[in-house]
């Protein structure tokens, strides 16, 4: 290194030779200041060709592993979308079938309904067209015994021997029942009975199933309870029901009507019972009148008037 001339930094005396280890002014030393000034300055730090291609290695991987996280993220957010998606298209769907699979259910049985209609009422024409096809028939008249050709005489007939009629200690007669000595049923309203408070998930042929012990005595419920209709029972309403099944039992017998297969209910007409009421009492709907005029032609609505009423299931 070629020696220049340096200045003292404690006087700042100048000219001084790099050999002077001494200032000639001030006496300081110098030496630790000509080290300093013979250290290069700041140099450029050069890095090798291998730590930067690594850097570049590891900093392409951690990109790749941020984009790839970022992908994986957004890919499971979409696919959680289109399950939550497919889900709600699928309860939609069920749903939809489920109303149309209950709306075709209710449509088969109206169509059994109106069916059976028809046909009991197919049958009551058939059997009304028979009865007046058989009053129509001409009768043959009555056979009378023809003349015997030759009269036998007196004598020639013998004559048969009397019976002796029997004394009259030997007839024996009962006498009739006195008013005391006869059997008297009571009436529905004299038999025991007790009140029943319904729920929701009752029906006449449930409650008769239940108290009765057969479902087909449902009819007596509806003698015993003259407001109710056959298919509007609701939660709360009262009703009496008969304590012995016995009694129910009898009631039936007597409020029923066979006229070959074909099973009828005797009704008697309460007050502000109209056309509309009675097909919505028993048939569910005011439009089904017609069936109980073809059953009674000579329905007046007088209040107490018996009248035939066809019930499914008898």
């Amino acid at each position: 290194m070629p020696k220049t001339k340096q200045y003292c930094p404690i006087c700042g005396k100048d000219q001084i030779g790099q050999d002077q280890q001494r200032c000639p002014q001030c006496d300081a030393d110098l030496t630790c200041f000509w080290v300093l000034d013979a250290l290069p300055e700041q140099g450029e730090v050069v890095a090798s060709p291998v730590g930067i291609r690594k850097m570049k290695i590891w900093g392409l991987i951690g990109g790749g592993g941020i984009l790839l996280l970022v992908v994986s993220l957004g890919w499971m957010l979409y696919q959680n979308h289109k399950v939550a998606r497919t889900l709600a298209d699928n309860q939609n769907r069920l749903e939809q079938v489920n109303r149309t699979m209950l709306a075709l259910v209710e449509k088969i049985e109206a169509e059994k309904e109106v069916i059976k209609k028809e046909a009991f009422l197919q049958k009551i024409n058939s059997q009304q067209m028979a009865s007046e096809s058989k009053d129509l028939e001409p009768r043959a008249p009555d056979a009378k015994p023809e003349p015997s050709q030759a009269k036998s005489s007196p004598s020639q007939v013998n004559p048969e021997p009397r019976q002796p009629k029997p004394e009259p200690s030997q007839v024996v007669r009962q006498p009739p029942l006195s008013r005391q000595t006869r059997i008297v049923r009571p009436t529905q309203e004299q038999r025991p009975f007790f009140w029943y408070e319904t729920t929701d998930k009752d029906t006449l042929w449930s409650i008769a199933d239940r108290f009765y012990h057969n479902g087909r005595y449902y009819p007596v419920l509806l003698i015993m309870n003259p407001q109710v209709s056959l298919y509007e029972i609701k939660a709360g309403q009262r009703l009496k029901i008969l304590k012995n099944p016995k009694d129910a039992v009898y009631v039936f017998n007597r409020s029923i009507v066979r006229q070959g297969s074909v099973v009828f209910f005797w009704y008697h007409i309460q007050p502000g019972d109209r056309p509309q009421t009675l097909s919505r009492k028993f048939y569910r709907a005011e439009d089904q009148y017609s069936i109980i005029e073809k059953l009674n032609p000579n329905l007046r609505f007088e209040p107490g008037q018996r009248i035939k009423i066809w019930l499914p299931d008898l």
